[in-house]
């Protein structure tokens, strides 16, 4: 938390990603906007750089939040932040394969995040929770889904991610299927 100038104390909701229109970055600020008030020991970190900044950070001070939403910018090797955080966000509105969504949950944390087809296996299968993109209401009461938690429950919600992405994205099944797949490549008849 200290090398992202983040408060010590308190909940952290944080994402990763380019700060571009598709990330969703907006929704989610507006929707941390509206349980701020109920919440005042929680905080906003969106970690990355894009033509977007300005305007996120201009749309926080106009929300009243600005105090509460960090965004420290591009880190190298942004992934190693995100034990800095306790609940993981993407809400994307378009996405490919949600590298940044397995980062969150290889850093077991329970993750919220848009129900598009790339993305929405790998949260059910983490028990994370989904969201319609664009929809800062049902975002914002998955968020507060998981701040109502304890803290026992919410690495219990985190442990489940981590689980899941050890289990089912870790090196050891995509060597095995690699490896699969080219020896079916090999058995082929010419």
């Amino acid at each position: 938390r200290e090398a992202l100038g983040l408060p010590r104390e308190g909940r952290i909701i944080g994402a990763l990603g380019r700060l571009v229109p598709i990330k969703g970055h907006r929704s989610l600020i507006e929707a941390f906007a509206s349980l701020s008030a109920r919440f005042p020991d929680v905080y906003l970190a969106i970690v990355g750089d894009g033509r977007e900044m300005d305007k996120l950070k201009a749309l926080a001070a106009r929300l009243g939040v600005s105090d509460r939403v960090f965004m420290p910018g591009f880190r190298e090797n942004a992934a190693s932040y995100v034990k800095a955080f306790d609940v993981f966000a993407m809400p994307s509105r378009v996405e490919g394969l949600g590298l940044a969504l397995l980062e969150g949950m290889a850093g077991g944390l329970p993750v919220v995040a848009s129900n598009i087809p790339a993305m929405l296996p790998l949260i059910e299968g983490a028990h994370g929770i989904a969201v319609p993109p664009g929809d800062v209401g049902a975002l914002a009461a998955a968020l507060e889904k998981y701040l109502k938690l304890d803290s026992k429950a919410l690495q219990d919600a985190g442990a489940q991610s981590y689980r899941y992405v050890l289990e089912n994205h870790g090196l050891d099944k995509f060597r095995a299927e690699y490896l699969g797949l080219i020896e079916g490549f090999l058995d082929r008849p010419d």
